[in-house]
């Protein structure tokens, strides 16, 4: 069988913590890798699942007339978050 190598860039403690994972159930990280192709290959599917978030369509609807406000140049500036905060909460906040 011949074999093709397989790069990918991860975060350092990750991937530290996946070997770390991968060692105590007996198996290294390359073999967890070929075990994840292996399945998605042969189940056609991710072992996990997968989902975009859902949205409400009243969020939606908000944050659509939001965009709509900002870009007819009615939108609110601010100097900093602190003061964002002190308008939405109508107080001064911590």
């Amino acid at each position: 069988m011949k074999t093709a190598l397989v790069q990918a860039r991860v975060d350092e403690k990750l991937k530290k913590s996946a070997d770390n994972f991968f060692e105590q159930v007996g198996m290294d990280t390359a073999t967890a890798i070929r075990m994840f192709l292996i399945y998605t290959t042969a189940h056609r599917e991710l072992p996990f699942k997968v989902a975009a978030p859902e949205y409400s369509p009243e969020l939606v609807k908000a944050v659509m007339a939001s965009e709509k406000e900002y870009r007819a140049g009615k939108g609110k500036r601010y100097a900093s978050v602190d003061d964002a905060f002190d308008d939405i909460l109508g107080e001064k906040h911590a």
